[in-house]
């Protein structure tokens, strides 16, 4: 994971993201911080590939596309969960006896409710970028994961909870951390927001990453 942890700043904030896949045919961000769990996938114009250079731009575009999408849910948490969970009901009382039918359905409904929240993403014709499906598989997985009575919470947060060191290593710590090369720790904190991998330094990330990033802008 070391060499496919990108970021870029915005107003302050450090927004992290995975590369999942980076190929000439297809590439996959999933955006760890401030807002974890969003996939986007993207592929060339025409049949044609991306050289690496283009990966990497791509790579950079669709973390940015990530963010964007991943605040408007937080701002309208609310709304959007409800509105949500009623388009899954909507579609488990249709007729969804093929697997055609239920694609067709499906589409119907989130087309109306991407118009009603994200249709800045659906302008024009965007065939390469999966921003329906994205949006829907990030939403069905997190209702799956948390339940259908969960808020809406998608800010990045760690699991292990970490306390802050005891106050006899924490200089010692403190010097430990500062010394790490700002993309190692960018490393660390993937590890913990992917595979919940906890190191010594978690606290010291919660607070130059996680706390800061999740202030309200």
């Amino acid at each position: 994971m070391r060499n496919s942890i990108i970021y870029f700043k915005k107003e302050g904030r450090i927004i992290t993201g995975n590369i999942c896949i980076s190929m000439p045919s297809l590439v996959e961000i999933r955006i760890l911080s401030p807002f974890n769990g969003l996939v986007l996938q993207r592929t060339p114009e025409d049949l044609k590939e991306f050289t690496d250079e283009q990966q990497n731009l791509t790579a950079l575009d669709l973390l940015q596309e990530c963010f964007e999408i991943s605040n408007i849910i937080n701002v309208n948490n609310k709304i959007i969960g409800k509105d949500f969970l009623q388009l899954l009901t909507n579609l488990e009382n249709f007729n969804n006896g093929k697997s055609e039918i239920y694609i067709r359905n499906r589409d119907e409904l989130l087309g109306v409710f991407m118009r009603a929240y994200f249709a800045d993403f659906i302008k024009g014709n965007t065939p390469t970028t999966n921003y329906c499906i994205g949006i829907f598989n990030f939403l069905s997985l997190y209702y799956i994961n948390n339940g259908k009575c969960a808020d809406l919470k998608i800010t990045t947060t760690f699991n292990t909870n970490p306390q802050p060191p005891s106050f006899p290593n924490l200089e010692q710590k403190l010097k430990g951390y500062l010394t790490k090369p700002f993309e190692e720790k960018l490393f660390l904190l993937g590890q913990q927001s992917v595979n919940k991998k906890s190191s010594e330094y978690d606290w010291f990330l919660m607070q130059e990453f996680i706390v800061e990033n999740n202030k309200p802008q």
